[in-house]
């Protein structure tokens, strides 16, 4: 399952984008499987790659492309401009190479999510769901 979703208004229809980040390659075979699920959900209309390293972005890129057989729905942003710079980062390879996150998400905001420190953006020990605030939920 991705790592996160966006749900934004494309002239006015629905659609949804994936999240997945890369902070270590894996192999082969599970990024093959990944490409294979998005072909099979039609309803993701995109999947945003935040991986760490150029080469990482090239080896995914590479599998998605080879094993979709539905239109090539990926991008792919460095992890590290992400962190510094949010939503503004640029897409690097894929569908919409050149492009912003905040293009892609339609977001008017002039600085998106810049001013949110990475180190909270990335801090997994975060779970809400799990503290004695939310325990009721």
């Amino acid at each position: 399952r991705p790592d996160g979703y966006w749900r934004v208004r494309d002239s006015g229809t629905p659609k949804v984008i994936a999240l997945e980040v890369e902070r270590s390659t894996k192999q082969e075979s599970e990024y093959e499987s990944i490409a294979r699920f998005y072909d099979d959900h039609s309803e993701i209309a995109q999947v945003i790659w935040a991986a760490d390293g150029a080469s990482l972005v090239d080896k995914i890129h590479e599998i998605a492309q080879r094993v979709s057989r539905q239109a090539f729905k990926h991008s792919f942003v460095l992890l590290d401009p992400l962190c510094r710079l949010g939503w503004r980062t640029s897409i690097i390879r894929g569908q919409d190479q050149g492009k912003t996150i905040n293009e892609i998400l339609r977001n008017t905001t002039r600085t998106g999510a810049a001013h949110v420190p990475h180190q909270f953006l990335l801090d997994t020990r975060k779970t809400p769901h799990r503290s004695k605030r939310y325990e009721h939920f």
